[in-house]
């Protein structure tokens, strides 16, 4: 009876479950928001293995690399692409709050307490809160960007050991990530169950009320998000690695039902790892080691949402947009975005910092921060496009060194 199901691809059962469960979530109304819990569940059995993916998938492909040179050009190459894409992605973000005009015509009236914002970290503390004192602690907490560096760490002490004392300590990390990897293959059997939920439960939480007020704030944000991948990403792609545009979606789509669904880039990792192996047939070394350090570091999504809401505000109030500012925000959003990785909420808390430096009301951040899971599908999104793309890109130019290489 249900042959039909089993067939399915799992992209295809994910979606099936995400729009099932916007349609229960609208229909139902608060009830769905009662299916919230076995949705947490299966968000945790995945949350649960992303330290142990993290660390074996990097170990493993900075270990399988034949010298340390190549770990440091790569390395080079996709912090390089991220930073330019990120300033690239504020640059889109303010054009298309000035196009669009989203703020203009929301009623602000200053009322309540206004929340108690983080101050904005120099470069000195947030270079020390890379490294960690006490890794089990790093591992407890789930601080991704602390166990990216142990794990850096730990390839590059491997790499530098005997080959016949390294041999063994590299087996073994090679089959703790094939482990971990069956392990995400199990737990995303029963994805469409924890996702229906999830969607269910959003959906009657939020209703179509974000159709009112907030409707043209998001509305900006996602043709912002459209004019990053479409202008930017897809290009690049297509430019650098020869994947038509039309390809390249194609075999991202079960990375980005995911993103939607999930509205984790982290909880991305081990799918995105298999995508840019099985799928645009990178080497396994640079998927390994690029898609856990791309996704610490890329956040386009998130640099995107600062721009348009700090525009949003700013015209919420009146305040002109200068020249001045657009330094500023381009500046802000490539450092304010790229950290704060493991923060609860951490969109909301970057809104505030970036908001604090413009000396814009926080009252207004606090209404979107209130719909940000509505902002957090497209940030997480946008955010697997570009981790996916630079690593196609960077293992393209890899390759290109190799071959180079060989021929001298």
């Amino acid at each position: 009876m249900f042959d039909w199901y089993r067939k399915m691809k799992l992209a295809n059962k994910i979606f099936l479950a995400m729009i099932l469960g916007s349609v229960v979530g609208m229909v139902a109304g608060p009830v769905a928001v009662q299916l919230k819990w076995i949705g947490d569940i299966w968000l945790n059995m995945l949350k649960m293995i992303i330290v142990p993916i993290v660390i074996f998938t990097v170990v493993q492909g900075i270990t399988s690399m034949e010298s340390p040179k190549a770990l440091g050009r790569m390395a080079f190459r996709v912090t390089s692409y991220y930073i330019i894409t990120t300033a690239l992605a504020v640059l889109v973000g303010v054009g298309v709050a000035k196009f669009m005009q989203p703020g203009l015509g929301f009623v602000f009236e200053k009322g309540g307490k206004i929340a108690e914002v983080p101050k904005l970290v120099d470069f000195k503390t947030f270079f020390l809160a890379m490294f960690s004192d006490n890794m089990f602690a790093s591992f407890t907490k789930g601080d991704i960007l602390q166990v990216l560096v142990i794990a850096i760490l730990i390839g590059v002490a491997i790499v530098f050991m005997p080959r016949e004392k390294g041999q063994p300590v590299r087996a073994w990390f090679n089959s703790m990530s094939q482990l971990f990897m069956a392990v995400v293959g199990v737990i995303m059997d029963i994805s469409p169950v924890g996702i229906f939920c999830l969607m269910a439960s959003a959906l009657g939480t939020y209703g179509l009320g974000f159709m009112g007020t907030m409707s043209k704030l998001i509305g900006a944000f996602y043709v912002a998000c459209a004019v990053q991948a479409f202008a930017v990403y897809i290009p690049t792609v297509w430019l650098f690695a020869s994947w038509s545009p039309i390809e390249f979606l194609k075999r991202m789509n079960e990375s980005l039902v995911f993103a939607i669904s999930a509205c984790s880039s982290t909880a991305a990792i081990p799918i995105n790892i298999r995508i840019a192996k099985e799928e645009f047939k990178v080497k396994d070394v640079s998927a390994d080691f690029m898609i856990p350090f791309g996704t610490q570091i890329n956040h386009d999504g998130s640099a995107i949402m600062l721009a348009v809401v700090i525009g949003f505000c700013m015209q919420a109030v009146g305040m002109d947009f200068t020249a001045e500012h657009l330094i500023q925000m381009v500046l802000l959003g490539v450092v304010v975005s790229m950290g704060g990785g493991g923060i609860p909420a951490a969109g909301v808390v970057k809104l505030m910092i970036v908001a604090q430096a413009f000396n814009v009301p926080l009252e207004i951040v606090a209404i979107v921060g209130s719909l940000y899971r509505l902002f957090d599908m497209g940030t997480t999104a946008l955010n697997v496009i570009g981790d996916v793309a630079g690593v196609i890109i960077v293992d393209k130019f890899e390759k290109n060194t190799e071959t180079l290489s060989n021929m001298g």
